[in-house]
């Protein structure tokens, strides 16, 4: 009974000194440093428990327009690819191309999706990363408006232009959430993006082939999937350059340094 007394009074003060660091912590966020506020000049970043400091700065983060617009951005760009990359096969063969030319026509996807990982990584180094992923959206609308008007003749375009915006996009999730927003919510705000990719990823290829089904045909998919590649090459093109984020929890006064 002793010892559970004891575990029990540790457990309340540790929880009690969580809660007087969580307090200055949003103070500080609020307020800024205030005369009030002196004990605030003996914290350190150490001082803030490393989860109150991540779900303060993912508030802060959904908080932000751009994340919002990162995320339908990333729904909207894997509905648009990963319904036709699905669909690629079958697509082919409502144009009577063969099993084994329709087999061979995607195997090239396989290939630029290797070679998209390694081109758009580089490029993201070198290039403002809204025009990257903008330039990748574009090429893949570019492809499926061919196929559309084309035919067969513009599949292996279509078919390496898809591999192209397949190969880059879970990496672009990535980079994306690491340069706009603090590392200390990196986790939250990644997990948001890569969930809106996995729903849109599973809505699409049901909502394809439900368009094929009613039309008897999927050019209506084509022009669909092609309108909104358009529509993420625009949204990644016009977003702002990011800047350094640092965590919130560097906006607690650190101790001054004393001369020696």
């Amino acid at each position: 009974m002793w010892l559970a007394r004891r575990v029990s009074c540790a457990r309340c003060d540790r929880r009690e000194r969580y809660r007087s660091r969580a307090r200055l912590f949003e103070r500080a966020l609020g307020n800024g440093h205030s005369g009030e506020d002196d004990d605030l000049a003996e914290c350190t970043e150490l001082d803030v428990p490393a989860p109150v400091r991540a779900r303060s700065t993912f508030a802060a983060i959904r908080r932000d327009r751009c994340f919002w617009r990162l995320l339908i951005t990333f729904f909207v760009m894997s509905f648009a690819f990963t319904g036709l990359l699905t669909h690629f096969v079958p697509m082919l063969r409502s144009m009577d191309v063969e099993p084994s030319q329709a087999a061979t026509l995607a195997s090239l996807i396989g290939f630029a999706v290797i070679g998209s990982r390694v081109m758009v990584g580089f490029l993201l180094d070198h290039v403002r990363p809204g025009l990257v992923a903008g330039g990748v959206c574009a090429l893949s609308a570019a492809g499926t408006c061919f196929l559309i008007v084309g035919g067969v003749a513009f599949a292996p375009l279509a078919a390496i232009a898809l591999g192209l915006a397949i190969g880059g996009e879970i990496d672009m999730i990535g980079f994306f959430t690491a340069r706009y927003f603090a590392l200390a919510g990196y986790a939250r705000a990644y997990s948001w993006m890569y969930t809106g990719f996995v729903i849109a990823a599973g809505i699409s290829p049901l909502l394809i082939g439900m368009l094929f089904d009613a039309l008897g045909t999927y050019s209506a998919a084509l022009i669909l999937c092609a309108a909104l590649a358009a529509m993420c090459a625009c949204a990644f093109a016009t977003l702002p350059t990011p800047t350094p984020r640092t965590s919130p929890a560097s906006l607690i006064p650190q101790p001054a340094e004393t001369e020696l």
